[in-house]
């Protein structure tokens, strides 16, 4: 894991849905299915929530500003929060 790490993820773009099932699919292309499954529930919440995410990230990373409200930015912190424990429940087993 650690050698993956510094030879790939160095490399790695920003977390889009796209770029997150690829570096899935280098370990399991069952994941990958599951996680695009995971996130098309609810009408696509977390799919929207995590572009949104990182529209806003690459806002900020060029100095423009995003306008975020605070109930926007907890909503999307909530989002980001799912997403990371379902990558994590991958990599416990």
């Amino acid at each position: 894991m650690r050698l993956f790490g510094l030879s790939w993820l160095e490399k790695s773009r920003n977390p889009s849905q796209s770029a997150l099932e690829e570096l899935l699919t280098r370990f399991d292309e069952g994941w990958c299915k599951d996680f695009t499954n995971f996130l098309t529930v609810d009408d696509e919440r977390l799919h929207r929530d995590l572009a949104s995410a990182i529209d806003k990230r690459n806002r900020i990373a060029h100095g423009e500003n995003e306008g975020a409200s605070r109930d926007q930015a907890l909503r999307l912190c909530k989002a980001i929060v799912e997403i990371s424990d379902w990558w994590a429940d991958r990599f416990k087993h």
